[in-house]
């Protein structure tokens, strides 16, 4: 018989027992979830270095430029360049947006391949945007050195060609080079200076502008994986001859053999001819109206731009001799403009596409500078349809503005 003592030490050893299995599972429970947690924190560990690693490149491009200031990131990356305003013929960037120097720009585009294809209001901002660049001293450039004739009207008849490149250079391969003399009637072609100033090197990641190596351009392919510094012009007028020249699908294949492997952003300026010389442009495709000419430009460009190919779309300014701002067709091409890009990107102004397999931005040139375009306000050119230095520094600063907020936008994950 078992007594109740032996019971009790039988029933104390089986809660001792049971005590011991359950500590020894909860601890191995702990030990799992200890191990759990640690490869967790592992996992979020490499996921925040990642992120810091990228954080970091963005914001190396965004303060790679001695001097320059950037008050708020995160303004730069919300902000618009149809928000500028004007004391006296001096503009003012929006809050957050640094005024950007020339060597900005240099130490910017030294980096990338850029092609603007435009009317004369587009080859005069792309001549002033390089003299600013290639100046002797970047930090006095005198007005002259930026709008004399000899600089904004080099390829008229009465200048000579400014050409510092060798046109092999462009366009790739031999095969296209008889393309590229009837296509390229108007092109300049130019290669960015060194940036020599001493702080930091001039890696370009990739062969620089300035140092093409092998003189035998045939036998080499100059891409943007290999040359950087490309700055380049080409003239069209009208919204047509531009959505001909970079329509996907075309017999001769341009795009793809000429402008794509050249270039990694590409810099669209034209409109004001379908305001003062709408014949000639209706001339081009008669069986289309204005307004759709606009609507078929913008969705070939949209087609074409990709993570490897920025296309930048620039709002045409205004004619002096439309003094009321009457003209309908002025309004009408900017409410196009706008809608399409409602249409593409969440908020209609910034870089951030409904679509990541797009790259395509808008710089809104018309909105300021409708303010500095009528009677005694306006920024005389030249012509009734060109604009002075100070409109023309504008668009360079809306540039530079654009693609810093792109990257700012990379940074802060805006969408």
């Amino acid at each position: 018989k078992i007594d109740v003592r032996s019971m009790f030490l039988l029933l104390a050893l089986a809660v001792f027992l049971f005590e011991s299995v359950r500590i020894n599972t909860l601890q191995l429970h702990l030990d799992i979830l200890m191990e759990e947690q640690d490869d967790n924190d592992l996992v979020a560990s490499n996921i925040q270095q990642q992120q810091q690693q990228q954080q970091q490149h963005h914001h190396t491009i965004l303060q790679s430029m001695p001097g320059m200031v950037v008050p708020s990131i995160d303004l730069l990356a919300k902000s618009n360049t149809s928000d500028y305003s004007w004391v006296g013929d001096h503009w003012i960037p929006p809050p957050g947006v640094p005024t950007y120097s020339p060597t900005d720009l240099l130490r910017y585009f030294r980096k990338r391949n850029v092609l603007f294809i435009g009317d004369s209001t587009s080859r005069r901002v792309w001549a002033t945007a390089y003299a600013m660049m290639n100046a002797t001293d970047r930090k006095d450039i005198p007005i002259r050195d930026l709008d004399i004739h000899a600089v904004v009207d080099f390829h008229k008849r009465t200048q000579p060609p400014y050409r510092q490149c060798k046109l092999d250079d462009r366009g790739a391969r031999k095969e296209t080079q008889r393309l590229q003399k009837i296509i390229f009637n108007q092109f300049e072609c130019r290669d960015l200076p060194p940036l020599h100033d001493g702080i930091g090197d001039d890696d370009d990641g990739g062969e620089s502008a300035d140092n093409d190596g092998d003189d035998d351009a045939e036998s080499k392919d100059f891409t943007t994986e290999t040359k950087r510094g490309r700055f380049d012009f080409t003239f069209f007028t009208c919204y047509s001859q531009v959505d001909w020249f970079i329509r996907l699908g075309e017999d001769n294949d341009l795009f793809h053999k000429i402008i794509k492997p050249d270039y990694d952003l590409i810099i669209i300026g034209t409109g004001i001819w379908e305001i003062v010389n709408m014949r000639d442009c209706e001339r081009n495709n008669p069986n289309v109206r204005y307004d759709q000419r606009l609507k078929n430009l913008l969705n070939t460009v949209h087609k074409i731009s990709s993570p490897e190919l920025q296309v930048m779309y620039r709002t045409c300014g205004f004619d002096a001799r439309d003094i009321h701002y009457k003209n309908p067709r002025v309004a009408e091409f900017a409410n196009i403009v706008h809608e399409f890009f409602q249409n593409i990107t969440d908020d209609g102004f910034t870089s951030a596409s409904k679509d990541p397999s797009t790259n395509l931005t808008l710089v809104d040139w018309a909105i300021p500078l409708a303010k500095r375009s009528f009677g005694e306000d306006r920024i005389e050119g030249d012509l009734p349809p060109h604009y002075g230095l100070q409109a023309r520094s504008l668009f360079v600063q809306q540039l530079m503005h654009e693609m810093m907020k792109k990257e700012a936008q990379k940074l802060t994950g805006f969408n």
